[in-house]
C-alpha cells in the first residue's frame, strides 16, 4: 500500500471512529461535536503513529482511549471490527454518564 492511499485510509477511518462516537452521544441525549475531541494530543498525525490518543470531553467528563494504527485504517469505510466497536461503544456509555 502506498503512503498516499495508506494517510487517506487512515483519514477517513478517524473520521468514522469520531461519527460513530458523536451518534452514539447524540443519541444519548448529549449535544456533542468535532470541538469535544482531541486526537493524539493535538499533534500532527501525519505520518501515522503506531497508537492514537483520543480525549473526549463532554459534559464534564473526560473520556481517554486509544486505537491502534490498524484499528483507525480498518475502520476507513465503517466501524465494523468487533474491537474497535466494541471500545467505540464503551468510550460513548462512559461520556452519557
Amino acid at each position: 500500500m502506498d503512503t498516499a492511499n495508506s494517510s487517506l485510509r487512515f483519514i477517513e477511518g478517524l473520521r468514522n471512529i469520531e461519527l460513530a462516537i458523536i451518534h452514539g452521544v447524540r443519541s444519548g441525549g448529549r449535544d456533542i461535536g468535532a470541538r469535544n475531541f482531541t486526537w493524539h494530543r493535538g499533534r500532527v498525525l501525519l505520518p501515522q503513529p503506531s497508537i492514537v490518543r483520543l480525549e473526549l470531553r463532554a459534559a464534564g467528563n473526560t473520556v481517554v482511549d486509544s486505537f491502534s494504527r490498524e484499528e483507525v485504517e480498518d475502520s476507513c469505510r465503517g466501524v465494523d471490527r468487533p474491537d474497535t466497536r466494541h471500545k467505540v461503544q464503551q468510550i460513548i456509555a462512559t461520556a452519557l454518564k
